[in-house]
């Protein structure tokens, strides 16, 4: 995918002044080239992040949902959080989803939660689904795959896969599920999340929540989009 087809958030994000992003090649990406980063350039605390541009994502509708995979990697210590989501709404202060990433502690896990944009990925709280077994250290390039798929009863199946080592073409669904992250259903009782499931329409990205700190940085690369089209 090209930079133009991506949008920035803009709506209670992270702007330019705070957080700059774009095309980098620091980070040694993958395919040894250049990969997308996001660098936090003044101290400030929340999301900066993009959803694909392209046609009929923008947003998922029909209460489907899909796939993306993206390499990504929390480059340097902190409690910073690159993440890849399906999320229901462009504004990052009411915008909630479905959220994968690592999480803003040293080491960081692997953690799947349904809430907010704007609030940090933390391995522990009320929003949080599943999280890795494993510990996983600041600066290796990690590959994700998260899968959203809308039932024809407005349920959400939720499945992660790690592929690794890492893969710069990986086939779609490639990879082994993460030891304590199990697939599961968002169901319409909200027995599993505590609430209903969110059946979209989908803003599907990635992106990067920042604590605080200034020098933060995270980076992707080889971000793959799906969309479902059944039921």
């Amino acid at each position: 995918m090209a930079e133009a087809d991506w949008e920035r958030l803009i709506t209670n994000a992270l702007d330019e002044l705070l957080v700059s992003a774009g095309t980098t090649t620091i980070g040694t990406p993958p395919d040894g080239t250049k990969c997308i980063g996001y660098h936090m350039i003044q101290s400030g605390q929340g999301f900066a992040g993009h959803i694909c541009a392209l046609t009929s994502y923008t947003p998922v509708t029909g209460d489907k949902g899909g796939s993306i995979t993206a390499c990504m990697r929390k480059f340097g210590p902190g409690d910073h959080s690159p993440v890849i989501f399906f999320a229901d709404g462009k504004d990052v202060a009411s915008a909630r989803g479905y959220i994968l990433g690592l999480s803003g502690e040293e080491p960081s896990r692997i953690v799947l939660k349904k809430g907010n944009l704007s609030s940090p990925l933390l391995s522990t709280g009320d929003d949080v689904l599943a999280v890795s077994d494993a510990d996983f250290p600041t600066n290796p390039w990690i590959q994700l795959s998260l899968f959203v798929t809308v039932n024809a009863h407005g349920e959400v199946g939720l499945a992660v896969r790690r592929i690794d080592p890492v893969d710069v073409t990986p086939p779609i669904g490639l990879g082994v599920e993460e030891p304590g992250i199990a697939t599961l259903v968002d169901d319409n009782g909200g027995i599993i999340s505590g609430s209903v499931p969110l059946a979209g329409p989908f803003y599907v990205g990635h992106g990067c929540y920042f604590g605080g700190s200034q020098g933060r940085k995270a980076l992707f690369d080889y971000t793959i989009i799906g969309r479902q089209t059944a039921p």
